[in-house]
């Protein structure tokens, strides 16, 4: 379960890869993790990717990967019996694939981390670090990639400073014995060249398992997900599934940007249907429905500093159209990390360029000015989460 440090494990003999002796003594200085969700949030910035989370997920069903989305990749926490583990030969050698063998014992969760931000460098800012070791290291053999990982010392500090302890592998290895029945491993999926990918550093190489072809990676990764927990469930494996995603507070002001461009339009299409539709919105009754909800999240915001955004055009002014920024249109997101909001927000600028009704565009204008009202409830409850996480993680 998280919020344990579980032990760990280096890979399984291969005549390719070190011996286990071998591989316990090149993690020296490494610490045990400590393992959480916030933790694990804390290692991406550490690591120098921003804009990142990492959350758990207790189900991979179209409405939860959509509520997350958008996903940067998936590692499964699996509880691991040697005698049980399937080592199979389905790797793929080559392509664009970054992937690395798991070289030290106690760095599984980085490992997991850096799968997953070391394939996503088209798809978020991972850093210069970071980008400057992929970049060094991208045409190495997966057993040097391993090593190069196992040496680095940024992410060596960025991994020991989140540890419980300090104490390393070495250390802890002179006091206690590993027991079998505490270990765990991490195994990653990720979208790269059209398909996607399990990342078992365990293995000699990447799994190919499933073409995206058209559909959303989400789409395609949600019934594999669920087969493999439906699989450990039955097997009675203890597992937890983990998602690197987008910032949620960032995806909430994405949509908040983006609702300002549509009222903006909404506002400029109504001008030129009819003139005199501010003076047929309800202001007053709206903002006493939503009085209760816009002061609590005034109170949060000054909890953390940060003053609401006066962007509720509560008495119907419209924002400068030289501020206004949003998705563009047609979107420049890659297909297989398009949410279902920023395609909604396309279909939505399309149908509202192509509305003569004014009722109707002015019923949508309210409508988003609830949507604005929760975005700004949504982004002030996750900068207290993340508060709480700094605070006790």
């Amino acid at each position: 379960p998280l919020g344990l440090a579980p032990s760990c494990l280096s890979c399984i003999h291969d005549p390719k890869a070190p011996t286990m002796e071998a591989q316990t003594r090149s993690s020296s200085g490494w610490s045990e993790p400590d393992i959480s969700p916030g933790t694990l949030t804390e290692l991406c910035k550490k690591l120098g990717a921003k804009g990142v989370q990492v959350e758990e997920l207790m189900s991979a069903d179209t409405e939860t990967l959509n509520f997350i989305s958008p996903v940067f990749g998936f590692t499964f926490l699996v509880h691991y019996t040697p005698n049980k583990y399937h080592k199979d030969d389905m790797v793929v050698v080559g392509g664009d694939i970054y992937f690395a063998n798991q070289l030290v014992n106690n760095a599984c969760s980085t490992q997991a981390i850096l799968s997953i931000l070391l394939n996503c460098d088209d798809a978020l800012d991972i850093g210069d670090d970071l980008r400057s070791f992929r970049d060094a290291t991208k045409d190495f053999n997966p057993l040097l990639k391993g090593s190069a990982i196992r040496d680095d010392s940024n992410i060596r500090f960025a991994h020991n400073s989140l540890a419980k302890h300090q104490e390393t592998v070495d250390e802890a290895a002179k006091s206690s014995d590993t027991d079998e029945d505490t270990m765990f491993h991490y195994v990653s999926y990720v979208p790269v060249s059209g398909y996607i990918w399990e990342l078992d550093g365990l293995k000699r190489g990447p799994g190919r398992i499933a073409p995206l072809a058209d559909k959303s990676w989400l789409d395609v990764a949600g019934p594999e997900l669920q087969r493999k927990m439906e699989l450990y469930s039955k097997s009675r494996i203890n597992f937890t599934l983990l998602a690197v995603i987008k910032s949620r507070e960032l995806v909430y002001e994405d949509r908040l940007r983006s609702k300002r461009r549509l009222k903006l339009a909404i506002e400029s299409k109504l001008d030129t249907l009819d003139t005199e539709w501010r003076s047929k919105c309800n202001f007053d009754q709206w903002e006493e429905e939503f009085h209760f909800t816009i002061s609590e999240v005034n109170e949060k915001k000054k909890m953390t500093m940060k003053p609401v955004m006066q962007d509720l055009a509560v008495l119907g002014a419209s924002p400068d159209p030289s501020k206004i920024e949003g998705w563009s249109v047609p979107s420049s997101t890659p297909s297989s990390l398009r949410t279902k909001e920023e395609q909604a927000f396309q279909e939505n600028m399309a149908y509202v360029a192509e509305s003569h009704d004014p009722r109707l565009m002015i019923d949508m204008w309210l409508q988003i000015q609830e949507d604005c009202v929760r975005l700004h409830e949504s982004i002030a409850q996750e900068e207290e989460k993340m508060t709480n996480r700094q605070v006790d993680p």
